[in-house]
């Protein structure tokens, strides 16, 4: 039987010019991710942006790296625009998307400002013998809470128990854990009081309904932040006590850390892929 697997991003990017090291430069991101999946990881498999109103000169160079693009609502804004609760929106839109076009796949899904370095086709053969989601938890820190605070202790008590908290930006999982996951974080934005409105929700949210008898948590590999490497030559390796194996995805995170990861990015350290693709 043919593997269904699917690695998918959510978007909405426009075009940007003179980009600033200290800006959000969206847009540069998304051809790192897209060079680096298809031509430094050689990733051959199926890849969809869903995608919520990107410029269309942008959409059009994604479908040059074999990317399909398949809209996603906007009419309904749910009080903010899109761009200010896309992190936590886009786990809840493309629910009836996957169910009706992607039925029994596998899923992989990252924040675009990750690049990689390595294959990741080994990926899918991990994810057979998980019974739950498959997570990578940031080791030593703490997420800020966004829910009510009926469940803040218990939200505190399950930080404890994994010695840090999920990193929102990759989430996986066979068809059914992956959507009952996703419909589990709908009911609690929509009714169980968690802020929809706040970026970056998704990633605690994810934290609290990690299922510790089902859910694997330890893929650092396929996912790892930008502070906690560092380089061997053009080799991005961990530097941290308790993760010594291959690194395939570095997050180098494009909100937050004003050009602090700029040490690390795809097309500072593989320049030629750079000039060749972009």
């Amino acid at each position: 039987m043919e593997e269904k697997n699917l690695l998918y991003v959510v978007t909405k990017i426009q075009k940007e010019e003179n980009i600033p090291i200290e800006g959000r430069f969206f847009e540069e991101r998304i051809w790192e991710f897209l060079i680096s999946l298809r031509y430094l990881a050689n990733y051959q498999g199926e890849v969809v942006a869903f995608d919520y109103g990107s410029d269309p000169q942008i959409l059009e160079k994604m479908g040059d790296f074999g990317v399909k693009v398949i809209p996603l609502p906007i009419d309904k804004e749910w009080e903010v625009p899109v761009e200010r609760n896309l992190t936590n929106r886009r786990n809840i839109d493309v629910i009836p998307l996957l169910e009706q076009h992607y039925k029994d796949y596998k899923f992989l899904t990252y924040d675009f400002d990750c690049w990689f370095q390595e294959p990741i086709d080994e990926f899918w053969t991990e994810l057979d013998d998980i019974e739950g989601c498959y997570y990578s938890v940031e080791k030593g820190r703490a997420c800020r809470y966004r829910g009510p605070e009926s469940t803040l202790q218990e939200y505190k008590d399950i930080q404890g128990r994994l010695g840090g908290f999920v990193w929102g930006g990759m989430q996986s999982g066979k068809f059914k854990p992956h959507l009952d996951r996703l419909r589990l974080m709908t009911d609690l934005f929509l009714e169980g009081g968690w802020d929809l409105y706040n970026w970056g929700a998704d990633q605690a949210l994810i934290t609290h309904t990690v299922d510790f008898e089902k859910d694997r948590l330890d893929a650092w590999r396929w996912g790892f932040e930008w502070y906690c490497i560092e380089l061997k030559g053009k080799k991005v390796v961990s530097k941290m006590p308790w993760y010594d194996g291959p690194i395939a995805v570095i997050h180098q995170n494009a909100t937050l850390n004003r050009g602090k990861s700029e040490f690390c990015r795809f097309k500072n350290l593989h320049k030629g892929l750079w000039k060749k693709y972009k």
